[in-house]
């Protein structure tokens, strides 16, 4: 029996391998998100909105985590866009005067990158000890320093401070990235 899988008393035809991964993937997922409650931040973040809308805030001495209702601050979003290889050296530069540096690479075929592009602004408003900038991936004019990033999937954070890369993070999970800030404080 050529082109067949057994497992004892099943058999599966090649061909069907892919299939049967994808739909135990699926399985898997949709497992792990009913039992470690991710679906319960939907409505904990329809919960901070409610008792936004009546007048609650963050409490003192605790940051507002960006995704909760940061929209709504109404300060001017400090997100550099580095167009060219001096942009980036005046970006990188800026670690160098202490401060540190988190730089988003995107592309705008990248709809997670599009997706996170506002929740890095809103950082950069809950965050102003850190420097924020945006790299096209698509710039020519910035080949050299996306290949010497070793990007494998977009969108891609890479960390800085004291002129090298602490941490790196590929997604757009925003807990996530906002827990990379955490080697800044």
């Amino acid at each position: 029996m050529s082109g067949v899988i057994c497992l004892g008393p099943i058999c599966i035809p090649w061909v069907s391998v892919y299939a049967l991964v994808v739909f135990l993937s699926k399985l898997a997922f949709d497992w792990y998100q009913r039992f470690t409650g991710a679906t319960k931040t939907i409505d904990a973040k329809k919960a901070g909105a409610a008792l936004r809308s009546q007048g609650a805030t963050a409490p003192r001495g605790k940051r507002q985590r960006a995704g909760d209702g940061a929209g709504e601050i109404d300060k001017e979003v400090s997100v550099s866009g580095v167009e060219t290889e001096e942009d980036w050296e005046e970006l990188l530069g800026k670690d160098s005067d202490g401060k540190a540096v988190l730089v988003q690479f995107t592309a705008g075929w990248c709809k997670p990158c599009q997706r996170m592009k506002p929740f890095v602004g809103r950082l950069s408003q809950l965050y102003p000890e850190v420097s924020f900038g945006v790299v096209d991936v698509e710039n020519d004019d910035l080949f050299e320093v996306v290949q010497n990033q070793g990007l494998g999937a977009l969108p891609y954070f890479v960390a800085y401070k004291g002129g090298k890369s602490v941490d790196s993070y590929s997604g757009s999970d925003e807990e996530t990235l906002e827990r990379l800030l955490a080697v800044f404080q």
